[in-house]
């Protein structure tokens, strides 16, 4: 048990500190890379952080060759436009992909816990206090863990 419960562990530590990024040598060409760059984050929040340090928030990107537009995300009204070799990165968050990291790492750390937790209480005839506490710690963790996740999103990162 000792072993599962380092394994979950282990795996649960790697996969919090994946980010999934897109560059543009994914793609055969930068235009077709920026299309879907275009194409990925039409109708969503992103931020759009420059070289120089600076992020912008916005809506409605459009990422072309020479130039990258948007929406001001503050006045709704205003579009801005820089050079794209002005822009490092374009970072939005998909909701899908945060529910299911969220369920994901509630279940299984809400299952470790419970399983911890449990092994401190006295084993009686009637039922496995670690199998009782890892299953009611998991339920409710995974279930915190996925509206977690979908209110906050999963980072998906475009280098530019």
């Amino acid at each position: 048990m000792k072993r599962i419960i380092t394994a979950l562990l282990i795996i649960s530590i790697f996969l919090t500190a994946c980010v999934p990024s897109v560059a543009v040598s994914d793609f055969p060409s930068k235009s077709k890379y920026y299309a879907k760059v275009t194409q990925n984050c039409s109708g969503q929040i992103v931020n759009i952080i420059t070289k120089s340090g600076i992020t912008f928030s916005g809506t409605d990107l459009i990422v072309k060759v020479d130039s990258t537009s948007w929406l001001d995300g503050e006045t709704k009204i205003l579009t801005r436009k820089i050079p794209t070799n002005r822009v490092l990165e374009i970072k939005r968050n998909e909701h899908g992909a945060g529910a299911v990291q969220g369920l994901f790492f509630g279940l299984a750390g809400g299952t470790v816990a419970g399983v911890l937790i449990g092994s401190t209480v006295e084993n009686t005839n009637d039922f496995n206090p670690k199998i009782l506490f890892g299953a009611v710690f998991g339920i409710v963790s995974g279930i915190l863990g996925l509206v977690y996740g979908i209110a906050n999103g999963a980072p998906i990162v475009y280098k530019l």
